[in-house]
Parts: structure tokens; sequence; C-alpha cells
């Protein structure tokens, strides 16, 4: 790509800090690989051949997706980004589906759908990589205070029941 952009095998190797033979060595190298000629000469310097047309696109979505993950590495590294999953109102959904679903034991049952998101929540933060303190505040304050609060709303939504 810095050979098409430059136009020309010295003017790339400047830019990208390797000697002007270096450069001509990998494009022979890949030429000879892929069995094709990339570029041509021409007045000016070089131009790419159809071939190389044909590759561009597809160096410039390799060289995007390096580029991407170089920086989530880096990201993760400093701890400025990492994924994030928000799972209370999962666990509240569930939790209060149970409680309003459940014939008897129904704020047990809240607690249980509680219990299995908070065992997920477990399994997740050793999969997931995120800071310390989010983890601990997922861990704490997600899974089972969002199953007591779908225990509190599911007793406002269905009255009780009388015999």
């Amino acid at each position: 790509m810095a050979i098409h952009s430059a136009r020309g095998f010295s003017s790339a190797a400047d830019i990208l800090g390797r000697s002007q033979p270096a450069i001509s060595r990998r494009i022979a190298l890949l030429e000879q690989e892929l069995g094709i000629t990339l570029f041509e000469r021409a007045t000016g310097g070089v131009v790419l051949s159809e071939a190389g047309r044909t590759l561009l696109p597809h160096a410039e979505r390799v060289h995007a997706a390096l580029r991407d993950a170089a920086n989530a590495m880096e990201a993760l590294r400093t701890e400025t980004a990492g994924a994030v999953s928000i799972v209370a109102v999962g666990t509240l959904a569930g939790a209060l589906a149970a409680y309003l679903i459940a014939g008897t034991f129904k704020a047990r049952m809240a607690y249980a759908i509680g219990v299995l998101f908070l065992c997920g929540g477990i399994a997740a933060s050793f999969m997931i990589a995120a800071p310390a303190w989010f983890i601990a505040l997922d861990l704490i304050a997600a899974y089972l205070p969002m199953a007591w609060l779908a225990t509190r709303i599911g007793a406002r939504l269905q009255p009780p029941t009388s015999a």
C-alpha cells in the first residue's frame, strides 16, 4: 500500500523507514508466492497492475483490521476499554417472570433465577477482561439485588390471592 501511495519503492522505503532493497525483496517474494505481478513501471514511478488493483482493497481491510486489533489490545492493556455487560435488566426480567409464573414459592423462584444469573456472572468474570472494580460491582449489585427487586415489583403487580 505504501508503494502505491508513494508511487515508488524508494519513496515507500523512506516512509516506512526501511531500505529500498528490503522493500523490493519483500514485493518480489510476494509476487513469486502469488505467481503474478503486482506493480508495473510507469513514467514517474510505479503503478498497480490489474492484480495489484484487485489485491489493494483486501490489503487495506487487513491493514485496518490489524490496526483495530492493536488499538483494542492497547486499550485492554491500559484498562481504558473492555467488554462491558449489563445483566441487571436480564436478571430483573427473569426473576420477575419467575415470580409471576410460579404457583408457590414465588420469592424462592425469583431468587433461584438471581443465583443462576450470578453463576453466569461469575463465569463471565473469568472470561471477559474488565477492571476488578467493575467485576466486584457487577457481582455484588446486579444479580441478587435485582432478584429482590423483582419480588417487590411482582408483589405489587400480582394482587394477593384470597382463599
